[in-house]
């Protein structure tokens, strides 16, 4: 059995760097009773298979950073 109670809110990643994390928060408490919850999917698109993995750059700042 699912605890919905424990499901609640949502957020948006509005920037991530290496020092920082920005999201905005969406929460509201509702009666139990009221919660129906539901999947949300967002189609993707695929990405070109030489395309450079944009965490690498995110990676190496973090490296240079811990030296």
């Amino acid at each position: 059995m699912a605890d919905w109670q424990a499901m609640r809110g949502e957020f948006e990643l509005l920037s991530l760097t290496p020092d920082t994390t920005e999201i905005r928060y969406y929460s509201a408490w509702i009666d139990a009773a009221d919660i129906e919850p539901w999947v949300t999917v967002t189609e993707a698109t695929t990405p070109d298979l030489d395309a450079v993995n944009p965490t690498e750059a995110v990676r190496e700042e973090s490296q240079q950073a811990a030296r």
